[in-house]
């Protein structure tokens, strides 16, 4: 599942032109404008598996962020390191503080990060790996654990348009982001703690949910323009009951895939599926860069 939502980004960042035709716009929302609800699968897989690891193996929290942050902060800085000594070699040197608020991160929470997407991607999933404790202790204590993930919800979202971040659209990339982390930590626990009632939603509720989430988004973009959904914060909110769904049944796709008789097929697809899965956050790092280079030598436009 992480795999296919890698494979939207990179279709996204890609800067594929797309005809402004309005027979084109329901494939174009599909394609390229959806990919809002995929980054937001992504960061519901990666809690998914955060919930996992917790219950399996409750080590004490400093040791269990050191673990996650060591998976992601080497393989950033060196990315981000090379990304740098090349903007040096054409001349366009990134200079000390532009190279401190890149490398530490920090220019993602300041309004100093650079254009490419690993430069907000990865500080909000080290953010996110942060505060998991905060919110998976919260939920374990909760009595009402629907009633959690719900307020947890609505609180992220009030936080992102009230008037502190109104004009911080680095910080409502996070802010907006939880919600699905949220959901994450929810369905990860039920599925692994094997609570009551906590079957997997089936594909044909899952089609009809996400379905009927798309019709609705899809209505929003096109009926509205960019400024608009921008000014009123509608990018992320609308695709927030497709997420769940989404995951779950791209999950459960497949499961089915690997079943088939077409075995020759299906398993180089599987495998691939898998190995860009576990990879996923580097793919991430590492495709806006290279696309930055392929742009810069002319081979994309």
């Amino acid at each position: 599942v992480m795999a296919i939502t890698i494979f939207a980004a990179l279709l996204y960042h890609s800067g594929i032109y797309w005809p402004n035709h309005w027979f084109l716009a329901p494939i174009k929302f599909l394609i390229r404008d959806s990919v809002y609800v995929t980054v937001d699968v992504l960061l519901f897989c990666s809690a998914y598996g955060l919930v996992r690891s917790r219950l399996t193996n409750p080590v004490p929290w400093s040791r269990f962020l050191y673990r996650r942050i060591i998976r992601v902060l080497p393989a950033y800085l060196l990315v981000m390191m090379l990304l740098s000594a090349f903007e040096t070699l054409i001349g366009q040197a990134p200079g000390l503080s532009k190279l401190f608020f890149r490398l530490s991160t920090l220019g993602f929470w300041f309004g100093k990060q650079g254009p490419l997407a690993s430069e907000w991607f990865i500080p909000t999933v080290l953010g996110l790996y942060l505060v998991f404790p905060i919110l998976f202790t919260g939920y374990m204590k909760a009595r009402d654990k629907k009633a959690f993930v719900v307020g947890a919800i609505i609180v992220s979202l009030l936080i992102g348009s009230g008037p502190i971040l109104i004009n911080r659209p680095n910080l409502l990339m996070f802010t907006t982001r939880i919600p699905a982390f949220v959901l994450g930590i929810d369905i990860g626990y039920r599925v692994f703690s094997r609570s009551p009632g906590t079957q997997s939603i089936t594909v044909r509720r899952a089609i009809a949910i996400t379905v009927a989430c798309y019709i609705a988004v899809a209505a929003l973009f096109l009926l509205t323009t960019d400024p608009q959904r921008g000014r009123y914060g509608l990018y992320w909110p609308p695709f927030i009951p497709a997420i769940a769904p989404l995951g779950l049944l791209l999950a459960q796709l497949i499961a089915r895939i690997k079943t088939w008789r077409w075995q020759k097929i299906t398993r180089p697809v599987v495998w691939l599926l898998g190995f860009c899965g576990t990879y996923a956050l580097e793919i991430i790092m590492l495709h806006e860069p290279l696309y930055h280079l392929a742009r810069v030598l002319k081979y994309l436009t």
